[in-house]
Order: structure tokens, then sequence, then C-alpha cells
């Protein structure tokens, strides 16, 4: 999502994306261009975007495309009464939640009616001038203002995954593979 809030931005090409996916020699090509992809085996440092208006809400197969097969149990379940008032409880907090949710949203619209008489537009940046500072969407409505914009593939790499791996492997890897040699339980 952050790469695209760039696109979106205009601060980086729509090409970007192809591009950051393109990790392994297939000697890939643009559109309209005679020139291939660079591989990128390592990917850019750059902040994620928020995670606030994403929303896992369901996940559905069409029947028959998948054969789920779970192993039966070893040890017969405990069956547990239901409660009801457990629902309602869940969703008379979802509700709250709603209102809650409401009254911010009706208080941040009056402060904004309040500050819009304050308001000073700012002078358009003269035609041919830089512009002294770049507005760079984080997503959920919030942003970060830098000086200087660097693209993605200018920017410094994060190391590859393999030597992250080795690292770990060698040392919070060698500690749990040591109480576990041990006895001790896992933490």
């Amino acid at each position: 999502m952050a790469i695209l809030f760039l696109v979106g931005a205009g601060l980086e090409e729509p090409s970007i994306v192809p591009t950051l996916l393109n990790v392994a020699p297939n000697a890939e090509q643009l559109p309209n261009s005679n020139e291939p992809l660079p591989i990128l085996d390592t990917r850019p440092e750059y902040q994620m975007a928020d995670g606030l208006p994403l929303m896992l809400y369901a996940c559905h197969y069409p029947d028959g495309l998948l054969d789920w097969r779970v192993e039966a149990p070893t040890k017969a379940p405990t069956v547990q009464k239901h409660d009801p008032s457990a629902d309602s409880d869940a969703f008379a907090q979802l509700h709250y939640a709603l209102a809650r949710s409401d009254m911010y949203a009706m208080l941040n619209a009056v402060f904004c009616d309040a500050a819009e008489e304050h308001h000073v537009e700012l002078p358009a940046v003269p035609t041919g001038a830089a512009e002294s500072v770049k507005t760079i969407p984080l997503g959920a409505a919030t942003f970060r203002r830098a000086s200087k914009y660097v693209p993605l593939l200018q920017r410094k790499r994060n190391d590859h995954f393999e030597l992250v791996n080795e690292r770990w492997r060698a040392s919070k890897g060698a500690r749990r593979e040591a109480k576990r040699s041990a006895g001790e339980p896992r933490s």
C-alpha cells in the first residue's frame, strides 16, 4: 500500500510496482520499453502504510475449489455451553465503539470549521521554482513532510533475507535451541 500511495501522489512512476516485484532473473520488460526490468533481490527502505483502514472481514472460496482435510482429533473435544450474554456484550461494545467514533468525528468537524476562519492559503509555488516541502502520504489520512524525496530505487536497501535469517539463527535461534536441549520450556 505504501508504494501505491507514493505512485498516487506522483512521487513514483507506476512502473515501480513491477520493478519491485522483479526479484529473480527473468528478463521481463515493461510494456512499450526495450529495457529489461532491474532485478531487486532486496527491498529498498520505506515506511509501511498505516494499517488503520485495512480490515480482513471474510475469506471465501468457491465450493469444490479446495479440498480441506483435517486429521481427526486425538482427544475428544470438550463441549462448552454457549453463553448468549457474551454475544450481546460484544454487540453492545461494537455499538459503543461506533458511538464514540461518531462523537470524535463530530468534534473534529467542529474544530475544522472553527480553524477554517484562521486558515491562510499559502501562495502558489511560482512556475519553475522547486517545491520546498513534499507531502508523503502514509495512509489512514496521515502523511509526513520532507524537504527532499528520495526515489525508491535510489534508497538504501535492506539486508537479504538469507542474511537476516542467519543472524537470527546465530543469536536468538541458538539461545532457543540451547534452552530446548536443556529441557527448559519455550518462551
